[in-house]
């Protein structure tokens, strides 16, 4: 019973720093990138969190969180979508490459 106990716990935990690892996402247009991150200032931990916006070489927070899991990916994910309305064609570089921009 301990075994599958400590297993089960160890799985978790597994999971959990998984989930945690930063995700970035590029924009480019005519040659100009921005970039949108969640990072998760405690490793292992999705909270808190905050969304960091690059643009000319300068990074601002736009929203940190401490107690909304998933809000910071939700917030992010809204404003790449909003990049691409104006232009901007995001790929997300924390997982195989996909382009969110509509064609």
């Amino acid at each position: 019973m301990r075994k599958i106990t400590l297993f089960v716990i160890t799985a978790l935990l597994s999971l959990n720093v998984l989930a945690a690892d930063n995700i970035k996402y590029s924009c480019t247009l005519d040659g100009v990138e921005r970039v949108i991150e969640v990072v998760y200032p405690t490793a292992g931990e999705k909270l808190p969190c905050e969304v960091h916006y690059t643009k000319e070489g300068e990074t601002q927070v736009l929203w940190t969180y401490t107690n909304e899991v998933d809000k910071c990916e939700v917030q992010a994910e809204s404003f790449v979508q909003k990049q691409t309305t104006w232009g901007w064609r995001c790929s997300n570089e924390s997982a195989p490459v996909t382009d969110t921009a509509t064609e």
